[in-house]
């Protein structure tokens, strides 16, 4: 009786390949994550897609981007009116001397121009109408203060910290000064250390604080 080939159920040869290997995949957009390619330097933590989108503006129309970050309250003693500060910062850049009051925005021009100019004090900055918004869109204001003191105004160079290379930006620090309303408490008392946009105008009126 003549033997059973083990293998005699395998093809005797292999089949040729068709050369038909699937969809070719591009490393980058047929991935979440991109295949970094020779040469390419990708920062840790960063997407290609991040790393090319524009700054948002801090400047639009008459509005600018400002940071509230505290509130403090006083009392005349004399007149027993109670006034109310909001402390503020603004992160300033050419696009913001159109829309500040004019010693502020020319206090700005020389600190940028003026090599070891390290900052400068503000005073007689003229009261000022302003407007609080949520964003830059929104027509109808949050907060409205009239006839304010800027006051403890500077102007700052300073190295920023905390976003890879430390770079020199310049800041504008200073406080706003209005006669104690309700609205305005519960809008000062509830919505510092955060970011609106305001609006400021020159008024004629002015805020009477026989102690100063």
């Amino acid at each position: 009786m003549a033997k059973r080939n083990p293998t005699s159920h395998l093809p005797r040869r292999a089949p040729k390949r068709t050369g038909k290997r699937g969809p070719v995949l591009d490393p980058v957009s047929d991935f979440n994550t991109p295949v970094k390619k020779e040469g390419e330097v990708v920062e840790k933590g960063t997407s290609l897609l991040l790393a090319e989108q524009p700054l948002p503006p801090k400047v639009v129309g008459e509005r600018f981007q400002a940071f509230f970050r505290t509130t403090t309250f006083s009392v005349n003693e004399k007149t027993d009116k109670q006034y109310i500060h909001l402390h503020m910062t603004v992160e300033l850049s050419k696009e913001h001397d159109g829309v500040l009051p004019k010693l502020v925005s020319k206090a700005h021009q020389r600190v940028v121009k003026e090599r070891g100019l390290a900052g400068e004090k503000l005073r007689d900055i003229p009261d000022q109408n302003v407007r609080f918004y949520r964003d830059q869109t929104i027509t109808d204001d949050y907060c409205e203060l009239k006839s304010a003191e800027f006051t403890q105004a500077r102007i700052d160079l300073i190295q920023k910290k905390g976003e890879g290379v430390a770079r020199k930006i310049v800041r504008l620090t200073f406080v706003i000064k209005s006669e104690w309303e309700k609205d305005i408490a519960q809008f000062a008392d509830s919505n510092y250390n955060r970011t609106f946009w305001i609006t400021t105008e020159d008024t004629q009126s002015k805020l009477i604080d026989l102690d100063d």
